[in-house]
């Protein structure tokens, strides 16, 4: 029997450990952490529990949705009501990423922003719909629209707004990442599925 040593108890890593055990192997996990799930793991802090990572899993991750399935941890993803907020002008203004009634009536975006996105980036979005798998970016075509980061794309193409509203809070809040290092196909991949 082989012996494999898996680093990282995150979704990636409990996966492959996973899948080795079934191949037969004897695996041991290294993870950091007391507790398993990486960037996607809640700690408790003086009695409250704190998510320190991304908890927040779109339609598309189907592979995740499977594997914990597979291991009996469905029950630990709960439906989100898909609510987000925006604080902008000092105040709080509602609005549901990716929903596109609520990205149009919410308060959070400014009105020539709405009509880029309604007239310009929507139909972008649906056009491209077919090269742009956010598991696999440059899959199918994604290529072809690789070149540049979303913060130059989005300057470009929809505005200041758009980088600023809508690229920065997606990015930082549910990924960890900045326009400036996020290339284009992967925040349009991101996008389009957001969509479902």
């Amino acid at each position: 029997m082989a012996r494999v040593a898996v680093v990282g108890g995150g979704a990636a890593g409990l996966s492959a450990a996973v899948k080795l055990v079934e191949l037969g192997a004897h695996v041991t996990v290294f993870e950091q952490h007391q507790t398993l799930g990486g960037r996607a793991r809640s700690d408790v802090i003086d009695g409250c529990v704190v998510d320190t990572g991304a908890q927040l899993f779109g339609s598309g991750f189907a592979a995740l949705f499977d594997f914990a399935t597979r291991v009996g941890g469905r029950a630990l993803l709960v439906r989100s009501p898909g609510r987000d907020a925006m604080w902008r002008g000092r105040r709080i203004h509602p609005i549901t990423y990716g929903n596109v009634a609520s990205m149009v009536t919410s308060t959070a975006l400014p009105t020539s922003l709405k009509l880029k996105l309604a007239t310009r980036y929507l139909p972008f979005l649906l056009r491209h719909g077919d090269d742009l798998d956010a598991s696999d970016p440059l899959a199918r075509g994604g290529d072809a629209l690789e070149g540049e980061s979303v913060a130059d794309w989005g300057r470009r193409e929809l505005g200041h707004d758009f980088v600023e509203l809508l690229a920065y809070p997606l990015l930082g809040a549910y990924y960890g990442g900045a326009p400036e290092a996020t290339s284009v196909v992967l925040y349009h991949a991101l996008a389009r599925a957001g969509l479902d």
